[in-house]
């Protein structure tokens, strides 16, 4: 589907976290930073929801260090590009 809106190889996919509960997401334990005190980093831990309809979209290549995001969704058993991004550099 990301190959019809463009030639550049697929370098990630990578999973899209909500902070409220969906329909079929799976709870993560996960850590926020809250900045420094006493010299220390501080954090509390969290419950994030990744999301089992939806991912995220990397294209490009290591000889081209620019490529496209994409936002992609399952919506009625079909997957979809759902948002583009402009251009992102890894």
């Amino acid at each position: 589907m990301i190959h019809a809106v463009t030639r550049e190889p697929i370098l990630r996919m990578s999973p899209v976290y909500d902070s409220h509960r969906v329909p079929g997401s799976i709870p993560v334990k996960m850590w926020r930073s809250d900045g420094f005190k006493n010299g220390k980093v501080q954090t509390t831990p969290i419950v994030e929801y990744e999301r089992t309809d939806q991912v995220s979209v990397q294209t490009g290549s290591d000889a081209n260090l620019t490529g496209g995001s994409y936002g992609v969704q399952k919506l009625g058993g079909k997957w979809k590009i759902f948002g583009k991004k402009t251009f992102w550099i890894h």
